[in-house]
């Protein structure tokens, strides 16, 4: 409704990279706790980063590119998680509702 379609669709976009990052994260550490090593393909970090860095790429060079919708929408949920891990473990010390 206040933002541009452009800036919508760059944050969706980033929210998108950084959730399946994240997912690429969890899968990697999930397999190397259990001793297994069979997580090299897509679990493998830098296979994971160099994923990140060529979608990222093609979308400045091919895409339509508004960096700030894209910054915004890579940065939610770096900032939710720490938010939401606080306001749990509060509840948990405490028994606090928010």
């Amino acid at each position: 409704m206040f933002l541009e379609k452009l800036f919508l669709y760059n944050m969706v976009v980033g929210f998108i990279i950084s959730v399946g990052n994240f997912l690429g994260l969890v899968f990697h550490v999930k397999k190397s706790f259990s001793g297994s090593f069979m997580g090299i393909g897509i679990g493998n970090s830098f296979f994971r980063l160099m994923l990140v860095g060529v979608f990222l790429y093609m979308w400045f060079k091919f895409g339509m590119l508004n960096i700030w919708g894209l910054l915004v929408g890579l940065s939610v949920l770096t900032i939710a998680m720490p938010i939401y891990v606080l306001i749990e473990y509060r509840r948990k010390i405490d028994g606090t509702s928010t």
